[in-house]
């Protein structure tokens, strides 16, 4: 045995003896059995040391010599064995440490090291691929204990979650999850372990409260912010990311991340002004960055600044060719804008990005030819919107067969549209059937079938089928019966803005001015700040000369909740041109043109101010893109350009903008 280290010998030295302790025999100290206990213990501690030491530098033979030396010199110590056992654990000595944890635990069924052990060897078993139930049990029972004392280890937590998880008891987990969360406050990871688990158990509004809650506090952790947003996007819960972002921002605000996802949960909620916002501060914060200026094209889209989202997506489609996800946004910023062309271009390059081969590849190139064809029919381009719907590679999937209904109605085949309503039955789709069929039948005259299936559609698909329903009748020069649509369902909604909305825009279509005014006004007492409604209404007197001043301030009241909306923009230039006022009324409807340049009202609009403003080349510049673009007011637009002044007055739009017939509405 080596020689006692000083240090041993010093204690030993200096521990209390009896008075008795020094008499012996032989002329010597008799030994004492705590002195001789004690210097045991030093020992096996000693040589316990320098196992571990050994085995900090990998010298196997030597770690496991020293541990059995120390064993043997205090076998009885249930500390010293389970310490030990935790080091052959460590050395990956599993059956040995197993053993010894035995032992220590048969001396001391509390020994911490030693239920450490036990506890660990069963959750590795239970862990295992193969698994074992009856392990895992233990283990939680073991980990258990451990985590009711006070100097237990945080790292135990995280196990036993994932344990409890696989015992089918996600609440056990999830307070697992959350001590380890309490014990670590500053530790993203053991907020994100609280929130998964948290998740896992079907609680995705806690979990998001807890990591906006961390990062709030923790702005440095934005490791988190990727998992905050996409539980938010699950949720639909913005309002708690945009407070904890905008804490961040207000004391660091050139930090990009909690800005890009502020924008985000701005835009969700509404927003898009702030939203813009907070964009452009991201595309100064990190100018080269494609997703941050992707975003704000979004952003720019969203708020109807068309033509900037254009550009910035042109720029985008030119350095990544290949991504489809950017040649679709295009082609939709440009459908939106009236540039057909432009946008098939663009739609057409977004399908050949998407290889053959790709996950689910064949339904997203499907999905931009069903985008291209809508647009196609929403402007009458029926023949076309048909043929990109021939190159569908699932024409019998529930979206494609509404498609190839809608162009059968645009088409005029009420038979071909019911067969394939029917199609449609047959996948589930019964509310579209329905809807589909009652067009067809009010297509062919057929109003008491298409009553019934109307009511059939609107009891699956709810209210928004009337609105559906009063412009199908509309279109088919039925306003009596779109009328009667309208009319009961304000009956029995007297306070819905959208319905007395709807049913004056109708009456303004058929020129019943008075009763027109009346709805829209009702309509403005149930929703003051209804933009849509300021800007119909406001549109409509100013386009008759009727309280012209009034009109402009309700069209202003519009385009300041919305002010990139062209459609409020054009309406704004145009009550001020209506009053004379031609330099005020230039500014608002070049930015509208800006916007929508294929728009046949707006170009109109615009070449009467250039005519007021003396500049005649430049009117008659785009009096004759009015004509390209399809306007109605052919004949006027033909005896301006003959004579080179603009007749008094202007043509309502029936595009949806709120001046219009009203849309279809949305289901």
């Amino acid at each position: 045995m080596p020689k006692r280290p000083a240090l041993v010998v010093l204690l030993a030295a200096l521990l209390p003896v009896s008075a008795h302790g020094i008499a012996g025999t032989a002329g010597g100290p008799v030994p004492d059995p705590a002195v001789d206990s004690t210097a045991r213990r030093g020992d096996a501690y000693f040589h316990l040391i320098r196992s571990r030491l050994a085995a900090g530098q990998g010298r196997l033979s030597e770690a496991l010599a020293e541990m059995r030396e120390a064993i043997e010199t205090a076998p009885e110590s249930a500390e010293l064995r389970g310490e030990s056992a935790a080091l052959l654990l460590h050395l990956g000595k599993e059956s040995e440490a197993e053993e010894e944890a035995k032992l220590a635990l048969a001396i001391d069924p509390s020994e911490s090291s030693a239920l450490r052990v036990a506890a660990d060897l069963d959750a590795h078993r239970a862990l295992s691929p193969e698994g074992d139930p009856e392990a895992r049990d233990r283990a939680i029972a073991l980990y258990g204990e451990i985590s009711r004392r006070k100097d237990a280890d945080d790292e135990i937590f995280p196990v036993l979650a994932r344990l409890r998880a696989l015992a089918s008891d996600p609440e056990g987990a999830v307070a697992a999850a959350r001590s380890f969360a309490d014990r670590r406050p500053g530790d993203s990871a053991a907020a994100r372990l609280l929130a998964q688990y948290l998740e896992r158990d079907g609680r995705k509004d806690e979990a998001l409260e807890v990591l906006v809650a961390f990062y709030a506090t923790n702005p440095d952790a934005e490791e988190i912010l990727t998992t905050i947003g996409d539980l938010a996007r699950e949720t639909g819960r913005w309002d708690p990311v945009v407070a904890a972002c905008s804490r961040v921002l207000d004391a660091e605000p050139n930090r990009p991340a909690p800005r890009a996802l502020r924008g985000e949960a701005l835009l969700r909620l509404g927003r898009e002004v702030e939203a813009v916002s907070d964009f452009e501060s991201l595309r100064d914060l990190v100018p080269d960055n494609r997703l941050a200026m992707f975003q704000l094209a979004t952003a720019y889209g969203e708020v109807g600044r068309l033509a900037d989202a254009v550009e910035i997506a042109r720029r985008l489609a030119a350095e990544l060719p290949g991504h489809s996800g950017i040649q679709s946004f295009l082609g939709e910023m440009l459908g939106r804008q009236g540039d057909l062309e432009g946008a098939g271009a663009a739609f057409r390059s977004a399908i050949a990005a998407i290889r053959e081969g790709e996950p689910e590849g064949g339904e997203r190139r499907d999905g931009v030819r069903r985008r291209m064809a809508s647009l196609l029919l929403e402007r009458s381009r029926v023949a076309e919107a048909e043929r990109v719907a021939r190159e569908l590679e699932a024409p019998e999937a529930a979206e494609s067969l509404e498609l190839l209904g809608r162009i059968a109605l645009a088409s005029q085949d009420g038979a071909r549209t019911r067969e394939i309503a029917r199609k449609l039955r047959d996948r589930g789709g019964d509310g579209i059937a329905a809807l589909l069929e009652a067009e067809s039948w009010v297509l062919e005259g057929r109003a008491d079938r298409a009553r019934v299936r109307f009511g059939e559609a609107e009891s699956l698909l709810g209210p928004g089928v009337r609105e559906e329903a009063a412009v199908s009748w509309a279109s088919a020069g039925r306003p009596d019966e779109a009328e009667r649509v309208l009319r009961a369902w304000a009956l029995r909604e007297p306070q819905s803005a959208r319905v007395r909305f709807r049913l004056g825009a109708l009456l303004d279509q058929e020129r019943r001015y008075t009763e027109a005014e009346a709805e829209l006004r009702a309509a403005l007492r149930i929703e003051p700040g209804n933009a849509n409604v300021l800007n119909y209404l406001g549109y409509s007197l100013a386009d008759r000369g009727v309280a012209v001043e009034e009109a402009l301030g309700l069209i202003r009241r519009a385009v300041a909740s919305e002010p990139w909306n062209a459609a409020y923009l054009d309406s704004l230039g145009w009550a001020l041109y209506r009053l004379g006022r031609f330099e005020e009324a230039r500014v608002p409807i070049e930015r509208a043109s800006r916007d929508y340049p294929f728009d046949p009202t707006v170009l109109e609009h615009l070449g009467d101010v250039y005519r007021r403003l003396g500049e005649p080349e430049k009117a008659r510049a785009m009096w004759r893109r009015s004509l390209e673009a399809g306007s109605e007011n052919a004949d006027a637009i033909r005896e301006k350009l003959a004579s080179g002044l603009p007749a008094e007055g202007g043509v309502l739009r029936g595009n949806g903008d709120g001046r219009g017939a009203p849309p279809p509405a949305g289901r």
